[in-house]
């Protein structure tokens, strides 16, 4: 098993175990952002993407796993948001 599979896994178990606390399933993942549940096949079918922190354009890592949308999403507007702020800090360093 490759070394992403076995952290998306790991990701995949922690997640589903914190939520049967709250729902009583033990086999689901529930998506950080948007709350829809998956079951572990989600990971194999790609639904299931590894969320980078900070984006990993910049060496973020992997700490959470989010559906393909909410991180395709939330990268656009994250992403966006942090390239903005990384140019104006750029700026203020170059004055």
């Amino acid at each position: 098993m490759s070394r992403s599979r076995n952290k998306k896994l790991a990701l995949f178990q922690r997640g589903a175990a914190a939520a049967q606390r709250y729902t009583g399933f033990s086999e689901f993942y529930f998506c950080p952002i948007c709350g829809t549940r998956f079951s572990q096949s989600a990971l194999s079918a790609g639904e299931l993407t590894l969320e980078h922190v900070p984006p990993a354009s910049v060496g973020g890592k992997g700490v959470a796993l989010t559906c393909s949308p909410c991180n395709n999403n939330s990268g656009d507007s994250i992403d966006a948001a942090f390239r903005s702020e990384e140019r104006r800090v750029g700026k203020e360093c170059r004055s």
